[in-house]
C-alpha cells in the first residue's frame, strides 16, 4: 500500500470514556472535517487499513472500534504508530477543532440528563422499527448469555470433510452432516453491523478452543455422505477431530428483528433449564473406563496405520492423543464410583 497522504487525530468516546477512542480523518493540514476527502483513494486505503485493528467507518470520516472479540484492543499509542507508520500524520489543531465541539456536549444539561436516563434504564424498550418487545437487546459492545446446543458440522466437498462447530436454539437432533454434542453456556458480545444496522450480531466470547475444552474427549459420532446412490460412513471420537477446527473461530448469530430476538431468548431460557439437568445427570466411572478404553484401542489403530504409511505427522499428532488417554484413564481410576456430568468435563475435556 502506498502512504496515505492524510491528517487524523483520535479522542476518547464523549458518551463513554471507558469504551475505545474514536479515530477522525481529515485532509492534510485541514483543523476541521473535510468532506472532500470521501472521495480521495487515499480516503479509501485509509479504510482498510483502520480495518485492520478492529475499527469501522460508523460516520463519514469517523471510525470507531466494533466490539467484534476476534480483535484484541488497541492503545491509542500504538494506533498513533500504525497510522503514521503509512504516511498519516497526527493533526493536533484538529483535535483541538473536535475537542472544542466535544466540550459542547459535555457541557450540555440535555445530555446528561439523556446520559443518565439511558444508565438507569433496566426495563425493555423499543430498539428499532418502533415496535415493542419483551426483552432487553444488548446494546454495540454490551453482553448478553445464552444457553443452546452445540453441534459439530460437517462441510463435504468432494471427498472431504470441512469441521465447524456452530450452536442451534431449536432442535438437538442429529443429521447426516450434524451431530449434537451438548447442551453449553457462553457469553456472546453484540458487534457493529456497519452493513444493516437493524440487523443484530452476536459473537461468542469463548472461542472454539474454549467450546473443545468442554467437550468430553470420548465423545463419538458420525456423518454420512450419499453421493450417487452411495452412502459412505465417517465415524470418529471427538479427540481425533478436535485439532481440525479453527481454534481461534467463534459461533456468531444473526438476528433480523427484535422478534426473533425474542424467541431465541425464550428458547434460551428453556434450554437453561436442561443445562442445569444435564450437569447433574451421574455417570458410572466403570463405563467411563470402558469407553476409554475402547477410544485408546482405535487411536493407537489409526496411529500405527499412519505410521505404516509414513505419515509421520498424523500419527504423531495420535499419539499425543493416545498418551492423553492413558493418562485420563489413570486419573479416573482414582476417582470415586459415579461422578456428575459437570464433573466429568473437567476431567476428561481436551486440555493438553
Amino acid at each position: 500500500m502506498n502512504k496515505i497522504k492524510l491528517d487524523f487525530c483520535i479522542l476518547n468516546n464523549p458518551v463513554d470514556e471507558s469504551k475505545p477512542p474514536i479515530i477522525f480523518i481529515t485532509g492534510r493540514d485541514k483543523n476541521f472535517l473535510d468532506i472532500n476527502v470521501i472521495d480521495y483513494e487515499d480516503y479509501e486505503n485509509a479504510i482498510f487499513l483502520i480495518q485492520e485493528f478492529g475499527y469501522i467507518e460508523t460516520d463519514i470520516l469517523t471510525f470507531e472500534f466494533s466490539q467484534d472479540p476476534d480483535y484484541p484492543y488497541i492503545t491509542k499509542k500504538n494506533i498513533i504508530k500504525i497510522l503514521e507508520e503509512n504516511g498519516m500524520k497526527y493533526n493536533y489543531d484538529f483535535e483541538k477543532f473536535l475537542k472544542q465541539d466535544f466540550d459542547k456536549i459535555k457541557n450540555n444539561l440535555l445530555y446528561y440528563s439523556y446520559s443518565k436516563q439511558e444508565k438507569q434504564k433496566k426495563t425493555p424498550y423499543d430498539y428499532f422499527f418502533n415496535n415493542t418487545h419483551k426483552f432487553y437487546i444488548p446494546d454495540i459492545g454490551e453482553r448478553i448469555t445464552l444457553y443452546f446446543y452445540l453441534f459439530l458440522e460437517c462441510n463435504f466437498k468432494k471427498d472431504k470433510c470441512f469441521l465447524n462447530l456452530n450452536g442451534n436454539f431449536f432442535s438437538s437432533k442429529n443429521t447426516d452432516t450434524t451431530n449434537f454434542i451438548k447442551i453449553i453456556k457462553s457469553d456472546f458480545i453484540r458487534i457493529n453491523n456497519q452493513y444493516n444496522p437493524n440487523k443484530i450480531i452476536l459473537k461468542s466470547i469463548k472461542t472454539n478452543k474454549d467450546f473443545i475444552r468442554e467437550i468430553p474427549l470420548i465423545h463419538s459420532g458420525k456423518f454420512k455422505k450419499i453421493q450417487n446412490d452411495i452412502e459412505k460412513t465417517y465415524m470418529y471420537y471427538f479427540i481425533e477431530i478436535s485439532k481440525n477446527l479453527f481454534s481461534t473461530s467463534r459461533i456468531k448469530i444473526e438476528i433480523e428483528n427484535n422478534h426473533n430476538f425474542d424467541v431465541m431468548i425464550k428458547y434460551s431460557k428453556k434450554i437453561k433449564k436442561q443445562f442445569i439437568e444435564q450437569n447433574k445427570k451421574i455417570y458410572k466411572t466403570e463405563n467411563i473406563l470402558n469407553t476409554l478404553k475402547d477410544c485408546e484401542v482405535i487411536v493407537n489403530e489409526k496411529m500405527l496405520d499412519f505410521a505404516q504409511k509414513e505419515e509421520y505427522e498424523d500419527a504423531a499428532l495420535l499419539k499425543q492423543d493416545l498418551q492423553y488417554i492413558i493418562k485420563k484413564q489413570q486419573q479416573l481410576r482414582h476417582s470415586n464410583k459415579e461422578i456428575f456430568f459437570k464433573k466429568l468435563i473437567k476431567k476428561i475435556g481436551i486440555r493438553y
